[in-house]
């Protein structure tokens, strides 16, 4: 889809049925460079965001009960950046 789509933001969560966003992440930005990709897991750790925002995700929000205020705040800077970055933002 991302391929045919070319869309400017995808909101990738890592836990999905039949295919890991670890796996998804690099092909999306293969067939469709230039899209930015927003990682949302419920595994918030250091070395989780670091496995994501490595292959090239620009953000990485952990999902909890502060999700909505998070992202919003997120999809804004990276609205806003117009670019992909290598930058991680979590709930404190």
């Amino acid at each position: 889809m991302a391929a045919d789509l070319r869309p400017d933001l995808v909101l990738l969560d890592l836990a999905m049925p039949v295919m890991d966003g670890l796996t998804v992440l690099p092909e999306i930005l293969r067939v469709a460079p230039g899209t930015q990709v927003m990682v949302l897991s419920a595994c918030g750790t250091d070395r989780m965001v670091h496995v994501a925002i490595e292959p090239g995700a620009t953000a990485f929000v952990q999902m909890g009960a502060e999700l909505a205020d998070e992202l919003a705040g997120v999809l804004h800077e990276t609205v806003r950046a117009g670019q992909a970055s290598s930058h991680a933002r979590r709930p404190a």
